[in-house]
C-alpha cells in the first residue's frame, strides 16, 4: 500500500505517467495476489464489497450524486 500511495505522488508530481502508474500497480497487485491463499483473497475481497456497500449508502445521505443509486434512473 504504501508503494502505491508513493506512485500516487509520483504522478501527482509528474514524476510518473498515469500509465506507467498503473502498469506497476497492475504488477504489484498480481503479484501480492499470487502470493495469498484463496482464504485471504477472499478475506480482502469481502471487506472492498463491506467497504463498496457502506459508501452507496452513505454517501447519498451526505447529498452525493452516486450512479446507479436511484432506482427511479436506471444506468
Amino acid at each position: 500500500m504504501r508503494q502505491i500511495l508513493l506512485l500516487a505522488n509520483k504522478v501527482a508530481d509528474g514524476e510518473v505517467t498515469e500509465s506507467e502508474a498503473n502498469e506497476f500497480v497492475e504488477d504489484l497487485l498480481l503479484s501480492a495476489r499470487r502470493s495469498m491463499t484463496e482464504d485471504e483473497f477472499m478475506e480482502i475481497q469481502r471487506g472492498a464489497l463491506a467497504w463498496h456497500h457502506l459508501l452507496t449508502e452513505q454517501l447519498p445521505e451526505d447529498g452525493y450524486q452516486v450512479p446507479g443509486n436511484n432506482p427511479r434512473r436506471p444506468n
